[in-house]
C-alpha cells in the first residue's frame, strides 16, 4: 500500500489511499488522521525484533480494508445464467422466475421431433406403473414434468437434471444386473430395457442441443472439485432448513431442491458426477441469492420513508415494528436471523463478492425475531 500511495503522490492525485467510491475523501481523510494520531512508540516501534514495518503495514491495511467495506456498493450475488433462476414472488416467497427468464432448448424442427419421441417413450414407460419400482417411478415422473407437451415451455436445466437422474439409475442397474444377491438398484429386466430405449432417444436429443451437450461435456479440474464439494457441504444445512420452511419457499422450489438432493446420491463411477455436483451448486446459489436479494431490498429501504418504501416495493401492506420491514417479508428475515451463521458460512464458499454490509444488517435486526 505504500508503493500505491507513493505512485499516487507522483501522479499528483489528491487521494492518499485507493478507496473506490470514496468520492469526497471522507474515508481517506480518516485514515490520514489516524496515522497522524498514531505518534506513540507502541504504534511505530512495535515488533522491533521482527521488523516494525510488519505491524504498521498490517494496521494500515486493516484501516484501508475497513474503509473499502464501508463505501463498497451494496451488491447482491447475481443469478447464475446456466441454472434455474429464482426470485421473490408477490407473496414474498422464494419462487422460480418466469419461463422467460430461464434458458430454453434449441428450437429447430429436428429437435422438436426427437423431443416428441423422447416424451412418448417416457410416457410408455410410465404406463408400466409399479413394475418400475419406486425410485425409477419418481425420477421418471420428474423427467416427464420437465418435458411439457408444448416444446417452447421446456427449460434446459430441468431437462438435463432430470434426464441425468435417469442415466444414473440405468447405470446403477447395469453395475449390479449380473449379481446373484438382491440389490435395490436392480431393475426389472423389461423396465431396464425400456429405460435404455428412453435414454437412447434422450442422448440423441441432448447431443443436438447446444446447452444440454455443453453440460454433458463440462469438466472441472481436481482443485475445483474440492471447492465444489465444500460448497455443497455448506449448502446442506441451509437446504434442510429451507425444505422445513414452507412459509418462505413455493412448491416448485421445494421440488427443485428435492431433485438436487436426490442427485447427490451418485453411484460409484458415474461419468456425470462432477457435472451434477456443479449444476446442483449453481441452482442452490440462485436460491440463496434470491433470498439475500429479498433481505437486501428490505435493508436498503429501511432507512427511507418506512411506509412509502414498503408500499412502493410490494403494495399497500402493514409495516412491522422492524423499521422498513413489511409483514410479507418477516418470514424471510426471520429465517436469515435464525440461520445467520450457516448463511454467512455458505456465502463465503459460494460467492466471490463481499456481503459484510448485509451480515451487519442481519445482525442488527436479528434480535427482533
Amino acid at each position: 500500500m505504500w508503493v500505491d500511495w507513493y505512485d499516487r503522490r507522483i501522479k499528483g492525485e489528491r487521494s492518499a489511499f485507493d478507496i473506490p467510491g470514496d468520492s469526497d475523501r471522507t474515508e481517506d481523510k480518516k485514515i490520514l488522521a489516524a496515522l497522524a494520531d498514531a505518534t506513540n512508540e507502541d504504534f511505530w516501534n512495535k515488533d522491533k525484533e521482527s521488523g516494525r514495518a510488519t505491524y504498521v503495514n498490517a494496521r494500515l491495511q486493516s484501516w484501508i480494508d475497513e474503509a473499502r467495506e464501508r463505501v463498497a456498493p451494496k451488491i447482491i450475488p447475481p443469478q447464475e445464467p446456466d441454472a434455474i433462476a429464482y426470485g421473490l414472488n408477490g407473496q414474498g416467497k422464494l419462487d422460480r422466475l418466469p419461463a422467460t427468464d430461464q434458458a430454453h432448448l434449441r428450437d429447430i424442427p429436428d429437435q422438436q421431433r426427437i423431443y416428441r419421441d423422447v416424451r412418448e417413450s417416457a410416457l410408455e414407460l410410465q404406463g408400466e406403473g409399479q413394475r418400475m419400482g419406486a425410485r425409477l417411478e419418481k425420477a421418471l415422473g420428474r423427467f416427464l414434468a420437465s418435458l411439457p407437451e408444448n416444446f417452447a415451455n421446456a427449460e434446459c436445466y430441468s431437462v438435463w437434471r432430470d434426464g441425468n437422474a435417469l442415466r444414473r439409475i440405468h447405470l446403477a442397474h447395469r453395475a449390479v444386473a449380473g449379481g446373484k444377491d438382491y440389490d435395490d438398484k436392480r431393475l426389472d429386466p423389461a423396465m431396464a430395457e425400456m429405460l435404455g430405449d428412453v435414454l437412447d432417444r434422450y442422448n440423441l436429443f441432448a447431443f443436438g442441443d447446444d446447452g444440454l451437450r455443453a453440460k454433458d461435456e463440462a469438466a472441472i479440474p481436481p482443485q475445483e472439485r474440492v471447492k465444489a464439494v465444500d460448497e455443497a457441504a455448506k449448502a446442506a444445512p441451509l437446504m434442510e432448513a429451507l425444505l422445513a420452511s414452507p412459509e418462505i419457499i413455493t412448491k416448485l422450489v421445494r421440488e427443485d431442491m428435492l431433485a438436487d438432493k436426490a442427485d447427490q446420491a451418485l453411484p460409484e463411477g458415474d461419468p456425470y458426477d462432477d457435472q451434477a455436483l456443479v449444476q446442483s451448486n449453481k441452482s442452490m446459489r440462485n436460491i440463496i441469492a434470491a433470498l439475500l436479494s429479498g433481505i437486501g431490498r428490505q435493508v436498503k429501504q429501511s432507512g427511507k420513508s418506512v411506509r412509502e418504501g414498503a408500499e412502493r416495493a410490494v403494495g399497500a401492506l402493514i409495516v412491522s415494528e422492524v423499521a422498513g420491514v413489511t409483514t410479507l417479508h418477516q418470514p424471510i428475515l426471520a429465517f436469515a436471523a435464525t440461520h445467520f451463521v450457516a448463511l454467512k458460512d455458505y456465502a463465503g464458499a459460494a460467492y466471490s463478492n463481499s456481503l459484510q454490509w448485509l451480515w451487519d444488517a442481519i445482525s442488527n435486526i436479528g434480535d427482533k425475531f
